[in-house]
């Protein structure tokens, strides 16, 4: 045997007490390592450290007195309440592998505010957060979730996700200086909302179908956004930059879509990637002496929707939107019936027309003033039938303010205009309704307010259509909703 085997040679119990003293060493490790950390150090910094954290839930919020943070501790059923007083500096959470549930509301730091969470699907929420300087926030991988509101930071704001399918949503943000929003590959969702950032902001995500949202966000420098390749989808609106702006699509089907945003003093950029993208924009874009840039995209869609013209209202009597007279009108105001005051045959009357003619969808009423069918209706079938003279005039009239779709009025209809004390040139004298009572006969209506006529029925009288002697005033129905009679 050599000097060197020799000297490799070793008795036994020396093997198994190194052995030994490893395995303590290990042992003392992990146990160390397990222990949770819950202290404010000398400096005045709150620490928060908790070791095995799978299924476990951490809030913390301020107390009553300056320099209070108080935490509480919930796992396997059992709940752990302290106030940690003399903050006066940082907030350090970290916690350790597992699934873990983190709140934080109306927590007050005067200095830097940092959580770091370990592998697994953890939930972070806070709300109410004032952060003297720089706020931090770091996931690993796992199916995370980041939701806030109401945070002001005096500093920085930067807040990563790892690997896996992550969900970041924070509302009504308020940075000093730059945000960075950015996560890791997975099939992502980022939803930024009334956020205002008086430096740089970058927000960027990684390999994976992600959906990007930003709205109400106004920032006065440098703007980026990048997302990785896969099919995206980015929805801006409501942005208001004034600086550089640049919106950067990876590898992948995207879609950009862009809604009632400004941007001024320099050229904003949307910048297509490899694949089939779209870029969806509307007129009501504002680009205040600034010209967009817009490639790479294969598409590109204007999805403004037209504009609904105002819905108008009319008064009884008054003037309606054809230039005539209102004489019935819905509860609302904005649909009716108007007659124009005038006798399109000049005072001389004219035919009726279709005399010993049966006109196909004209009813015959016995009764003129009772008759349900409308005077539109009437001069529609009286046209097709091609006979019908005084229809055809009144359905021709054209009055200066070029409005169309005038008709022979019912005799209901004729009549609720003399009735309502509605005149017409030539008073006493008689005008043609769209009612017939035959094949030979139609209803006249006197213009007049007295019952002194020729009829059983006030005002209304069934004539031979042969008649010469009738005056024709056109009707015109009005409004989105057609009134019955």
């Amino acid at each position: 045997m050599s000097k060197d085997l020799i000297a490799l040679s070793k008795p036994k119990y020396f093997t198994r007490t190194l052995i030994a003293a490893c395995c303590m060493f290990a042992m003392q490790s992990n146990a160390h390592a397990s222990k949770n950390r819950i202290f404010v150090s000398k400096a005045g910094d709150a620490v928060i450290r908790i070791a095995d954290t799978s299924g476990i839930k951490l809030t913390v919020s301020s107390g009553d007195k300056a320099g209070d943070v108080i935490y509480t501790l919930e796992a396997d059923g059992n709940t752990t309440s302290k106030t940690l007083s003399g903050v006066t500096r940082n907030v350090y959470i970290r916690t350790g592998s597992g699934m873990d549930s983190l709140e934080l509301s109306n927590l007050e730091v005067n200095k830097s505010l940092s959580i770091f969470t370990g592998a697994g699907s953890d939930s972070i929420e806070f709300f109410g957060l004032t952060v003297g300087r720089n706020m931090t926030v770091r996931t690993n991988k796992g199916d995370d979730v980041i939701a806030g509101s109401f945070v002001s930071v005096g500093g920085r704001t930067t807040i990563v996700t790892g690997n896996d399918n992550d969900t970041i949503e924070i509302g009504a943000i308020n940075t000093a200086r730059n945000l960075f929003v950015s996560t890791g590959a997975g099939n992502d969702f980022v939803d930024l909302e009334e956020m205002t950032t008086n430096g740089s902001t970058f927000v960027g995500t990684a390999r994976g179908d992600d959906e990007v949202v930003l709205s109400f966000i106004e920032n006065s420098k440098a703007f980026r956004l990048n997302t990785g390749p896969g099919n995206d989808n980015v929805e801006l609106t409501h942005l208001d930059f004034s600086s550089h702006s640049k919106f950067a699509l990876g590898a992948g089907d995207d879609t950009l879509e862009l809604t009632e945003s400004s941007f001024s003093v320099v050229n904003p950029k949307f910048l297509g990637g490899v694949g089939n993208d779209t870029f969806e924009t509307e007129r009501n874009n504002t680009f205040d002496k600034v010209k967009a840039t817009i490639v790479q995209f294969e598409e590109i869609i204007d999805v403004t929707e037209p504009e609904e013209p105002p819905v108008m209202t009319y008064e009884l009597f008054g003037e309606g939107p054809g230039g005539g007279i209102v004489f019935q009108l819905d509860d609302a105001g904005t649909s009716g019936l108007e007659i124009m005051p005038i006798d399109l045959t000049g005072g001389g009357g004219i035919a009726y027309g279709c005399a010993g003619t049966n006109v196909e969808n004209v009813n015959d009423s016995s009764d003129g003033i009772n008759d349900p069918q409308s005077g539109a209706d009437k001069t529609i079938a009286l046209l097709q039938e091609g006979c019908a003279d005084a229809a055809m005039l009144a359905s021709g009239y054209n009055p200066p303010n070029g409005s169309d779709g005038w008709f022979l009025p019912s005799a209901p209809e004729l009549k609720s205009v003399i009735d309502q004390g509605i005149m017409l040139p030539n008073p006493g004298f008689p005008y043609w309704s769209s009612s017939e009572q035959s094949d030979d006969n139609a209803y006249q209506v006197f213009n007049t307010t007295e019952v002194e006529v020729p009829s059983s029925e006030a005002k209304t009288l069934s004539v031979s259509e042969d008649s010469l002697t009738v005056g024709v005033a056109p009707v015109r129905a009005f409004g989105p909703v057609s009134v019955a009679n």
